[in-house]
Formats: C-alpha cells, structure tokens, sequence
C-alpha cells in the first residue's frame, strides 16, 4: 500500500493499516466473503481484534495462499453480553493481573525506601528488586502474561 493511500486510509477510517492488518493474526478473527460484493474478484469482510484491543472490521480481496477460514457468523451472539463476540473495553484480564503480580515484589522495597517500614525488616533482595523495579517490573509481568495467554486465553 502507498503511504499516500495509508495515511488517507488512516484519516478516514480511524485507523492505521498497520493496526487493521493485525486482526489477521486473531485466533478467533471471523472471516466472511462479502455478500454486498459483486464483481469477479472474491472480496471478504474479517472481523477480529487488533493488536490495540479494538474489535474492527476489514474488508479485503483474498490473495495468493491466503487461507481464510470459513465460519458462520451467530448475529443472536453479537448482542448477547457474554457471546462469542463481547467487548470487554480493550482490557486484558490477564494483562492486568499479571501486571499486578509483577507490582507486588516492589512493593516492601518501596515502603522500606519512604521509610514507611524500617529497613531493617525488608529482606535485601526486596530492596534490590525495587533499584531495578521498571527492568524487574516489565520482565516479570511480561513472562506473567505469557504463561497467563497460555492458561487462560481471553476470548474475543
């Protein structure tokens, strides 16, 4: 695609073609050929979640050794709050909990640090997780949500 065409795809739409093509990579995408479509080449509409969080649509040709998995669209499931296709606000359950968990050992560092608790009665190796908290931090819930995809994938 033309970076012209991309940024004028990106003011029009809302949204970056860099963005839209990542629902492609959604496990529970859905794509449909396109029913309004008329002409001879094969025209589909996919629906799934970015790599944002937000559900969208993209209307698209097949090409090359695309494989485009048939499935019915449920229209009751659209409305349904805990359907197949629910939004859920663009919030991970697992992505929030794991980062939770990966706050939690730089907590006694922290109080011990604004001397809410002596630092004395913190073991050392709080204190030297909360020196390097962003590294520790980020490594700890990024292995956290690995492990937690793997358990618990959220459904789309």
């Amino acid at each position: 695609m033309e970076r012209k065409e991309a940024v004028s795809n990106a003011r029009k739409h809302g949204v970056s073609f860099e963005e839209a093509s990542t629902i492609f990579g959604d496990e529970q995408s859905l794509t449909i050929e396109d029913p309004s479509h008329t002409q001879s080449e094969e025209r589909f509409a996919t629906m799934g979640r970015s790599y944002r969080g937000r559900l969208l649509v993209v209307v698209h040709t097949g090409r090359g050794d695309q494989i485009h998995r048939k499935q019915r669209l449920d229209v009751a499931d659209l409305y349904r709050l805990d359907g197949r296709y629910r939004y859920s606000g663009s919030f991970s359950g697992v992505a929030l909990t794991s980062l939770a968990l990966a706050i939690l050992p730089n907590i006694p560092g922290f109080l011990a640090t604004i001397k809410v608790l002596p630092q004395t009665s913190v073991a050392p190796i709080f204190l030297s997780i909360y020196r390097y908290a962003w590294f520790v931090g980020f490594a700890l819930a990024f292995l956290l949500y690995l492990v937690g995809r793997k358990i618990a994938p959220d459904r789309a």
